[in-house]
């Protein structure tokens, strides 16, 4: 029991430190943040304070197929390919979006989806998958319930595209 409990922190903590190393944060010195905010949204201009006192605003919806989204973890977007990745426990997959184009690119399929306590309610331990990021290699990596760690082909060019290449049980 004690080495089942090891292998499993020792995974999280893999896990952990991938996907903290994966988001780095580049700090400069600025002593009044004012030009970090002016290259963080691209605008230079002299309409730079007007745009940070615009409100935001919904301006479209991206239909995405299956069941509606009603539990869904963290997601990624991979600034490489302009997609948006979507860790969806109600369609039991990773979603893809393209955030230039705004279409709904497909699904990794496989994954146990939102999985359900005996009272009823969704147990979060068992559900999955759980966040997602994906590596510059074109691999999306997410938890999965009962321990899993999943690795699969977001490559559109790959011939394995959207299918799951590995499982890892970390209990």
């Amino acid at each position: 029991m004690k080495m089942r409990v090891t292998v499993r922190k020792f995974g999280m903590f893999v896990l952990a430190l991938f996907v903290g190393l994966s988001l780095t944060v580049r700090a400069d010195d600025d002593r009044n943040g004012r030009d970090d905010q002016r290259r963080a949204c691209g605008d230079d201009g002299e309409n730079h304070d007007h745009h940070l006192r615009t409100p935001l605003k919904l301006i479209g919806a991206i239909p995405v197929p299956g069941n509606p989204i009603l539990s869904a973890d963290i997601a990624w977007v991979d600034p490489g390919t302009e997609a948006y990745y979507l860790a969806d426990r109600s369609n039991a997959g990773i979603d893809i979006i393209n955030v230039e184009t705004g279409f709904y690119l497909g699904r990794v399929t496989g994954l146990r989806g939102v999985a359900g306590a005996a009272d009823g309610t969704a147990a979060n331990n068992g559900s999955g998958p759980n966040g997602v990021v994906v590596t510059p290699g074109r691999r999306a990596w997410t938890g999965d319930g009962g321990d899993l760690l999943v690795v699969a082909d977001v490559d559109p060019d790959s011939a394995s595209y959207l299918s799951i290449l590995k499982s890892i049980n970390l209990s």
